[in-house]
């Protein structure tokens, strides 16, 4: 299991919903997402960020190969993903 922490900062003059789109491939394959209430890795956050807030969030994939990964970070269907890739050591 690869756990990643996420920060989000809202750096606009309105609310941002931080119920975000996040996804990772890892060795060509999806990697499919780890929901654990009990290790507090349930997702997304779910809330709206004020004008300068800022949240921090933890969320974990079972990824195939941590040399080769590719996060989609992607607030809305109308924006722009961010794409972050690299490996986890």
């Amino acid at each position: 299991m690869l756990v990643v922490d996420l920060r989000v900062s809202n750096g606009t003059d309105g609310d941002v919903n931080t119920s975000i789109f996040v996804a990772m491939t890892s060795g060509g394959a999806d990697a499919e997402p780890v929901y654990d209430t009990d290790a507090g890795l349930t997702g997304p956050p779910g809330t709206m960020l004020p004008p300068g807030g800022e949240v921090t969030f933890v969320l974990a994939f079972e990824a195939k190969d941590p040399d080769d990964l590719v996060l989609d970070v992607q607030p809305a269907y109308h924006y722009d993903p961010a794409v972050f890739a690299g490996s986890a050591g």
